[in-house]
This record gives structure tokens, sequence and C-alpha cells, in this order.
């Protein structure tokens, strides 16, 4: 008689296939950024705004200074900019409520900062020609940098998640090799004991013929 089978639960035998979905999600963000930031792109198409600061915010990212972020009057726009990637930097107390300024955006889609506009460059009132940039960043003074950094940060992304997915293949892999390296009596639990039972329990040859 053949020794029992050993079954797997179907709960316990789909419990590897939902961890694998589930840390894959994070990787496939990653690729699908990286893949958003090749195809985007772009030498920026500058504009030039003007008008009076309705508000101006200073965000944080885990206790340290992030970026900031202003409104102007009369318009439902967020425009945003980093104090220090603006040469020369903000002053940390301007641009107040009420205070004219110049801005020079980039309008098309930011994947950085969804639902704001980047600023490339700024004039405050204070500056001494509030009509020409006083503030300018390396994307405004070389307009083929945003396209190049663009790319690159793309290619990066896509680099990390095929480097993910290549680790876990070639674990996958080794693991499945290993196991198939094993003899039967280690892959089954009971395996070598079921066939001991069931090779003593062949008739014995007969002296007798």
């Amino acid at each position: 008689m053949v020794g029992r089978q050993h079954r797997v639960r179907p709960s316990v035998a789909t419990l590897p296939v939902v961890l694998l979905a589930i840390g894959c999600l994070p990787v496939l963000a990653i690729i699908l950024i990286g893949l958003i930031w090749l195809i985007t792109a772009h030498t920026p198409d500058i504009k030039r705004i003007s008008g009076v600061v309705a508000t101006a915010t200073d965000l944080s990212s885990h206790g340290e200074y992030d970026r900031t972020e202003i409104s102007l009057v009369a318009s439902s726009t967020t425009y945003n900019f980093r104090r220090d990637a603006l040469h020369p930097p903000v002053a940390p107390h301007q641009p107040l409520p009420g205070d004219l300024i110049v801005l020079w955006v980039d309008p098309s889609f930011n994947w950085s900062h969804l639902g704001t506009t980047e600023v490339l460059a700024a004039s405050l009132a204070a500056d001494e020609s509030p009509t020409r940039p006083a503030h300018t960043t390396r994307h405004f003074d070389v307009p083929s940098s945003q396209e190049r950094d663009s790319r690159l940060a793309g290619a990066l992304m896509l680099g990390i998640g095929g480097l993910v997915i290549g680790l876990a293949a070639l674990y996958e892999w080794l693991t499945e090799r290993a196991r198939r390296g094993r003899p039967p009596s280690a892959r089954s639990p009971g395996g070598g004991r079921a066939q001991a039972r069931y090779l003593g329990s062949r008739p014995q040859p007969s002296g007798d013929r």
C-alpha cells in the first residue's frame, strides 16, 4: 500500500503568492514613476507671472525644511520652490503676504509635487530690479539640465526596480535548485518511512521454487 501523500491546505499554499504580490507593489510603483519621469522629461517652457502674494507657507519633512508654497491673489495656482535651490537663496522671512512678486515658472505638470507649479526664478519687492530674475535655479540658467535630470532620475528608478526583480528571480532560482538537489526523503516529510513500510509489506520470494 502506497503511503499517504502530504496535502497542502489551499490557504497555506496561496499565502506565498499573496505575500509576493504585496511585496511587488512598491517595486511596480518605482518602475511606474521611473517611466513617467522618462516619458515626461522636457526642456521647460518658461512663463513669467506677476502678482501679490496671498499666502506663503514653509513645509517640513521629518522635521527639516522641505519647500515653500505660495499663492497669489485672485489665482488658484499654488507655486513651490526651495529657498536653497535659488541663487542667491531667498531669505527665510520672504516673501510675505501682500508683497509684490514676479515668478518665472514651468507650467507643465509637476510630477515631483502634484498640484503645484515649480518656480524656476523669482524677483521680490525687496530686490533692486523686481522685473528681472534676481533668484534663479539651475534649471532656469541651463534649461536643458531639467530634461537631463528627469531622464537620469527615471533611469535610476528603473534600474532600482530592475535590480530588485533580478535579485528576487536569482533567489527563487537558487532556492528551487537547492530544493531539487535534495534526496526524495529530505523533500517530503515521512517519505523515507513510507517507502520503508511499503518495501516491508511486499511479499518475500519463496525458496521452494
